[in-house]
This record gives structure tokens, C-alpha cells and sequence, in this order.
């Protein structure tokens, strides 16, 4: 484990994603997070897979959103795999092309 402590107020993904992949050999990278990361991630070309998951659950609320403000363009993705257990549904999907 390797904890690395940045006090700037932001961090630069393509520099952290570039370390890990050329310096710490990372191959694969699972990122959680919000609207906000997933759309500066997308933005970036950072992503090439993305996990969903559907509950059957009613909320009140803003509308839920994979990524948040305006992309630069529209990706095609491709369904890797669909599971379902206890009436959730977990969807695999690759970036197509």
C-alpha cells in the first residue's frame, strides 16, 4: 500500500493515470465516483469501461446522472455483459470501436 498525499487543489488525471500505468505498471484501474469525475474522465478519454448499475428503487431528487454539464461529444459504448441478482441489474459496457 502506497499512500500518496497531494495538497494542491485539484489533481491532473492523465499525469496520475499516466504514473500508474508507466511507473507503478498499473494495467487496470477502477475509479468510483460522481457525476463530476465520470464527466472530467470522459472528457479526458480516461474511460474505456463502465460498470451500471440499476436498483429498483424510487427517489426523490435531482435526476441521477452517469456524467454532469455539457461533453464534448457523444461515445458509443458496446454491452459487455448483463447480470441480475435480487432484481438489480449490473451491466458491463465497453467503449465501441
Amino acid at each position: 500500500l502506497e499512500v500518496v498525499r497531494h495538497d494542491g487543489p485539484g489533481v491532473d488525471l492523465p499525469e496520475v493515470t499516466r504514473y500508474l500505468r508507466e511507473e507503478r505498471g498499473i494495467r487496470a484501474l477502477l475509479c468510483e465516483g460522481g457525476p463530476g469525475l465520470h464527466s472530467e474522465m470522459q472528457a479526458l478519454g480516461l474511460v474505456d469501461e463502465i460498470f451500471v448499475t440499476t436498483a429498483p428503487k424510487l427517489a426523490g431528487g435531482p435526476e441521477p446522472r452517469l456524467v454532469e454539464g455539457e461533453q464534448p461529444q457523444t461515445s458509443e459504448w458496446e454491452l459487455a455483459w448483463l447480470l441480475e441478482q435480487e432484481g438489480e441489474l449490473f451491466a458491463r459496457y465497453r467503449r465501441a470501436g
